[in-house]
């Protein structure tokens, strides 16, 4: 995961350093998050068929429950 905090680019490590690399390139002062970054769980409603659509980051310990 990335995150902006402060005018920098925190990526969480696991990042190959091409890509920080890269990102730095093209002009992110890119820095590593000292803690892994956040988490979520989130619901899309599909207006279309009436359906909900869930997800959860399997990090945490959280669920998507809609009904």
């Amino acid at each position: 995961r990335s995150f902006p905090e402060q005018g920098l680019l925190k990526l969480e490590r696991g990042y190959p350093t091409e890509v920080a690399a890269e990102l730095a390139e093209i002009g992110h002062a890119v820095s590593e998050a000292e803690v892994p970054l956040g988490g979520a769980q989130a619901i899309a409603i599909n207006h279309a068929n009436g359906t909900l659509e869930g997800a959860s980051d399997p990090r945490k310990d959280g669920i998507a429950l809609g009904y």
